[in-house]
């Protein structure tokens, strides 16, 4: 037993007296040789990703190196391919630390949503907690910029729920009309918007409008643009009941 370090090394952090650090892993990036294929880039992929919560444009500068692994794409590694490794060396040799958890501050959410993505950071005291994006699946790219909105604030909440459960929560959002929305009593709500709202029944939180150009630091929005894949559960529409199903007729009446 060691005790007063000024870092301890847990779960693939270094807890430090200043804060959240990555370990040594970092150094294993810098030094990691160009993937050679398709299997490679998945490798490295998968190994930046744990640095996601340090980095909000490490999925943005990924995305080179990224579409290599799709299959209309030939993996042809290029100089566009070097610089974006390059990029990804030099991002995690400077990753910040993020602030811990203090459950006696106010608790600020950013999110925002793009037309293919939705991106989200939790901070106190304007000092980054966590990052969170993903991309949006089919089904949500055809939403209206409102539903987006409001799955972005789905997402962030249920994202960061081990900080957001049972406290209150201040959201930011470039978004204005959800404001009032979701001062509405649900059944005024739009259909789809409803199971948005239900869906966040369990949490405490207060939507506050903030224009887009005035989000300190731009986080969500970028993290919006620049998101991770989908890897989640769907947000499914409102269940259909068949009430024919349940009447007390029997099949043979029923089909005469």
């Amino acid at each position: 037993m060691k005790l007063r370090m000024s870092e301890v090394n847990f779960m693939g952090h270094l807890l430090t007296n200043k804060g959240l650090k990555p370990d040594n892993k970092v150094e294993a990036i810098t030094k990691m040789p160009k993937p050679q294929d398709v299997e490679g880039v998945q490798r490295l992929n998968g190994f930046v990703n744990y640095l996601a919560k340090f980095l909000p444009k490490l999925s943005e500068v990924m995305e080179t190196i990224c579409c290599l692994t799709r299959k209309d794409t030939p993996c042809n590694w290029s100089s566009e391919q070097d610089q974006a490794f390059s990029n990804v060396q030099r991002l995690v040799t400077e990753v910040p630390v993020l602030r811990y958890y203090n459950p006696s501050l106010d608790l600020t959410i950013q999110c925002d949503a793009s037309q293919s993505g939705l991106g989200a950071a939790i901070l106190q005291n304007g000092k980054p907690i966590e990052y969170a994006s993903r991309s949006l699946t089919d089904t949500g790219t055809r939403y209206a910029q409102i539903e987006k909105e409001m799955l972005a604030i789905v997402f962030s909440l249920e994202r960061f729920n081990q900080y957001t459960f049972g406290r209150h929560v201040h959201i930011e959002s470039d978004h204005k009309p959800l404001e009032m929305i979701l001062q509405k009593s649900l059944a005024r709500a739009p259909r789809r918007l409803q199971l948005m709202v239900m869906i966040l029944q369990k949490y405490d939180f207060t939507v506050h409008y903030v224009r887009g150009e005035n989000m300190h630091m731009h986080l969500a929005d970028m993290l919006s643009r620049a998101y991770l894949p989908f890897k989640g559960k769907k947000i499914y529409e409102f269940e259909s009941v068949n009430m024919v199903r349940y009447l007390p007729i029997s099949d043979q009446r029923w089909t005469k």
